[in-house]
């Protein structure tokens, strides 16, 4: 009885350690697709600069954590402002076109990554948060209550922003209908570039965050991008409520699959489970049907 006890209670940590982890890594992702209709491609590899930054100024610098973390995001985001003007900004609203030049990017900054830092694993030492809770027979990693914690703290500032500022407000005009928005005297370049950079801050953010819980490799972004992609599909491409319930779903499910069959199987699962949904449901849990 106590180990099966201890055994959910572990699938139920991990789950909710997951679910924060794909939260911050998705909502960036379906934002940026909410309101400048672009389907980021690269949101991965920012993701992985944003962890590699980090990791530079955590223990190369030998900064705190928290200070590396929070210039490790800044300096993504002022990168994140020259490519908002050269390759995003011209293909705004025009999806096919932003598929394709977002998908150069992401190579671009994945190679770039290599020539800086290499292809061997990095790690980011000292570790900020070495030591381990135990809740009823489970375990859990100290830096993975600080990602639940931040994370967490993150959504709520999100929805405070969306819900009770004017930039927030005007973000949700212009997602509505961009044309009514600039009749009202909305302007549409500040509120774009407002949300590319916070889709930018978030991405980098969840790299360092995330970052000091694995191994870091140019590479990294590309599993960081295929779960943002199984998250919007589940919750509904540019839905943010839907990307908070698919991170959800996909992380307290990933942690039951891994625990009781492996990983392997964890895996088919969802993408079966994916197929499913767009048969059934095109437009994911709580997207909007454009048909």
């Amino acid at each position: 009885m106590a180990s099966s006890l201890s055994l959910v209670t572990q699938i139920a940590i991990n789950g909710l350690a997951l679910s924060a982890e794909y939260a911050m890594i998705a909502l960036g992702f379906t934002l940026l697709f909410g309101i400048l209709r672009i389907v980021n491609f690269a949101h991965g590899s920012l993701f992985m600069l944003g962890a590699m930054f980090t990791y530079e100024f955590c223990t190369v610098f030998h900064l705190p954590y928290f200070e590396a973390l929070l210039l490790g995001a800044l300096s993504v985001a002022a990168l994140g402002l020259l490519l908002e003007r050269i390759a995003y900004r011209p293909f705004y609203g025009r999806e096919l076109q932003g598929i394709i030049a977002t998908l150069g990017l992401a190579i671009m900054l994945q190679y770039a990554a290599v020539i800086l830092w290499g292809q061997q694993p990095l790690s980011i030492s000292p570790t900020p948060f070495p030591a381990v809770l135990h809740i009823a027979g489970a375990s859990l990693p100290s830096g993975q209550l600080v990602i639940i914690v931040i994370a967490t703290f993150l959504l709520l500032a999100f929805y405070y922003f969306t819900r009770f500022t004017k930039l927030g407000l005007a973000l949700r005009v212009v997602a509505e209908d961009p044309e009514i928005a600039q009749a009202q005297g909305i302007h549409l370049n500040v509120v774009y570039v407002a949300t590319f950079l916070t889709s930018v801050l978030l991405a980098a953010l969840a790299g360092g965050l995330i970052g000091q819980q694995y191994t870091l490799t140019p590479s990294m972004g590309t599993d960081a991008l295929i779960k943002a992609f199984i998250i919007v599909i589940l919750g509904g491409l540019g839905s943010v409520p839907g990307s908070i319930l698919g991170s959800v779903l996909l992380g307290l499910g990933t942690s039951t699959l891994d625990t009781l069959f492996g990983g392997n199987i964890a895996e088919v699962t969802w993408f079966v489970a994916i197929i499913v949904l767009l048969a059934v449901r095109p437009s994911g849990l709580l997207g909007r049907s454009h048909g």
